[in-house]
């Protein structure tokens, strides 16, 4: 006698991983190394961690005391960390709203109170359980969308022009101003959400911008 079809086919136990609350009787132990990889791996919950805090940026007694003597070859980089100018506060706190927009708008649920870490925003990836790889796709793209289009914003609004960075001295030193006081704002302010990433954008332009000056130092 045949044995009755099983409706639902037991599949590897590393399969299980994109199942919320999955039942142990749908699963068997993998034998594969991809059944030992996925059982090694312990990841946080960040189902709840839209705003979970990061250290990840160094402070300003370590990477800023570094590019201190490179940056302040451009411009005077004197700054009260305790009164950041009005453009930088204003332009972090819009920046934070839109990653707080992203980090509620863009999860894989319908749940309000779950929101993506900025982590999982800057890096482009959704860490949370779903048995759905289109919708994890759709949902990733359209994140990364969203968060290139910020990026780019904030870009644009430091370096003080469209489409590229400026060719003309002054407009560069300028833009390194801005984007210094920027990322010392968020070298600053960790524990703030969004900070660290809004830094990271700063820092990048700053590298940028210090290579442009000095190419057309020996341009000219």
């Amino acid at each position: 006698m045949k044995s009755p079809h099983r409706l639902i086919p037991y599949k590897p136990d590393w399969k299980a991983g994109e199942v919320v609350n999955p039942r142990a009787t749908d699963y068997y132990r993998s034998e594969r190394v991809i059944g030992d990889m996925y059982r090694a791996i312990n990841l946080q919950d960040v189902s709840q961690a839209g705003e979970a805090v990061s250290n990840a940026v160094p402070g300003p007694p370590v990477l800023s005391t570094a590019l201190v003597p490179i940056v302040q070859a451009y411009i005077c980089i004197d700054i009260d960390p305790h009164a950041f100018p009005q453009y930088v506060t204003e332009l972090f706190q819009t920046y934070q709203d839109e990653m707080k927009f992203i980090s509620a708008t863009h999860t894989l649920t319908s749940d309000p109170s779950v929101r993506l870490t900025e982590e999982e925003i800057v890096v482009g990836t959704i860490m949370a359980k779903c048995s759905q790889e289109q919708l994890r796709k759709d949902r990733i793209q359209r994140l990364k969308s969203h968060t290139g289009a910020l990026v780019r914003g904030v870009e644009e609004e430091l370096v003080g022009v469209k489409d590229g960075r400026p060719g003309t001295r002054q407009v560069m030193l300028s833009g390194l101003r801005r984007t210094w006081e920027a990322w010392m704002f968020g070298a600053y302010h960790p524990k703030r959400f969004g900070a660290n990433s809004f830094a990271l954008i700063a820092l990048s332009l700053v590298f940028d911008l210090v290579d442009d000056l000095k190419g057309s130092q020996e341009r000219s």
